[in-house]
């Protein structure tokens, strides 16, 4: 694929030297599968993530292996730093009582960070309302 010609020197990209043509549907089929993937990929993982951490929260995973709290086990194993870990469990924590919202973020609907500002004002009485509002929009 030539992408330019500068002096009479082809351009070949080195992300994609093998391409040759257009993919099947064109640049709309890209746009979708990238959608898809952005809404996706993480989403899952970040509810599972929650709830993971608090079933680790209520085992207190961290005593059988030597650390003080669930903090200082997801700084040393998880390797998040102290402000990242601080408000990862308490995202997870909140979400335990916000199934919508968890919902939402496993289906990637909201993305995490849109999540994690909602846990700040949603109860259980206004999530449904607070994830409509949300939906859609950017950060």
């Amino acid at each position: 694929m030539q992408l330019a010609a500068t002096a009479g020197i082809e351009v070949t990209p080195t992300w994609a030297p093998e391409y040759q043509g257009e993919v099947q549907g064109g640049w709309q089929s890209v746009d979708r599968a990238l959608r898809t993937i952005v809404r996706s990929h993480d989403a899952a993982l970040d509810a599972d993530e929650a709830r993971w951490l608090r079933e680790a929260e209520a085992l207190q995973i961290w005593r059988p292996l030597g650390m003080v709290s669930a903090l200082d086990y997801m700084e040393r194993v998880l390797g998040y730093g102290p402000r990242v870990a601080k408000e990862r469990l308490r995202v997870a924590r909140a979400l335990g009582a916000l199934p919508q919202l968890t919902a939402a973020l496993a289906g990637g609907e909201l993305p995490f960070s849109a999540v994690r500002e909602l846990t700040r004002v949603a109860t259980p009485a206004t999530e449904e309302a607070w994830a409509r509002a949300a939906a859609g929009k950017n950060l």
